[in-house]
């Protein structure tokens, strides 16, 4: 049977549009962890999302859905086992370790790594500021793990070694210019009061066990801080600075990060953790899409405001 060639270009137009479909539908999924609405609500029922991290995310094309600082353990389990990756998010909260919003908190972890360890899985865990903050006082249940640091407002180069940056895996992708960029020029942005000392390395032996410190940087006053750590087995990192706003930060720019090297930073920062988080086979179908809160760029959802998207604790989806 001869086949005409108006069939034959509708044949390959249909497989290129199935196969673009495949590929768009196999976008990653990061959950983002939102934060109280007030921070330091006791009882949460609001919660927001800041826009940076959504965009600083879709830069590297991933899409996002929420985990909500009220969700109980088997909606978090819903989402863990479709989403790739996790984000913890920075903010001002003064943490409390038996608190609703650190809960979750704590269940995330723990399903991560055990996902990890009895069913090899790997989903990838990436915690800014308050997150970087929030994984260490969680692993040593001790707030005493954070200390005071003036870095609020402050661009920052950082220190590292080949000691420190050996087998790393976020800093693989960097080149030998890179790695003397991100020493010489201020490429991080630096917002936050409370840190780790490297200090604390050396008394806390679970966090030696867990965590190699990859990077430090100095406040203001000079004082050394861990500026990034990776795990060693489990696939956690955190950053003590923010790479989302380097390129996402549309009001007060003081103290932001901006130059060539900062960008270039932040984005194969952003690319590092999405390619991490392609190493599972986690997926969300089209019936996944209108069961759980995704955000979408191109649209206010579901109340947008000042750079934050907001969510109200609705009970009737609890």
């Amino acid at each position: 049977m001869k086949i005409s060639k108006t069939t034959v270009t509708l044949l390959f137009t249909l497989t290129i549009l199935t196969q673009l479909h495949i590929i768009a539908s196999k976008l990653p999924v990061i959950a983002i962890l939102a934060n109280p609405e007030p921070e330091d609500s006791v009882e949460i029922k609001s919660s927001r999302v800041n826009m940076q991290y959504v965009r600083w995310l879709e830069e590297s094309r991933a899409n996002v859905v929420v985990i909500q600082p009220w969700h109980s353990e088997s909606q978090i389990d819903d989402i863990l086992n479709r989403a790739n990756g996790v984000l913890w998010q920075g903010g001002d909260r003064n943490l409390v370790l038996n608190g609703q919003f650190e809960n979750v908190a704590r269940i995330i972890l723990n399903k991560i790594i055990q996902k990890f360890e009895n069913d090899k899985v790997s989903v990838p865990l990436w915690g800014t500021c308050q997150g970087f903050e929030l994984l260490h006082a969680l692993v040593v249940d001790s707030l005493e793990i954070l200390g005071p640091f003036n870095a609020s407002g402050y661009r920052a180069p950082l220190i590292t070694n080949e000691q420190l940056i050996k087998n790393s895996k976020m800093f693989a992708d960097l080149d030998e210019r890179d790695m003397s960029n991100i020493q010489t020029f201020n490429v991080t942005s630096e917002y936050h009061h409370f840190g780790v000392n490297p200090q604390s390395y050396l008394h806390y032996k679970k966090l030696q066990s867990l965590f190699k410190i990859t990077t430090l940087a100095k406040d203001k006053d000079g004082k050394f801080y861990v500026a990034s750590i990776e795990g060693k087995e489990y696939p956690i990192y955190a950053v003590q600075f923010h790479p989302e706003m380097v390129q996402f930060t549309k009001y007060d720019k003081n103290g932001v990060a901006d130059s060539q090297e900062a960008v270039k930073f932040a984005e194969m920062l952003s690319s590092f953790f999405i390619k991490e988080s392609l190493k599972n086979d986690n997926r969300m179908d089209d019936e996944d899409y209108n069961k759980f809160v995704f955000i979408n760029s191109f649209e206010k959802l579901p109340i947008y405001d000042e750079g934050y998207y907001y969510y109200h604790f609705d009970k009737t989806q609890n």
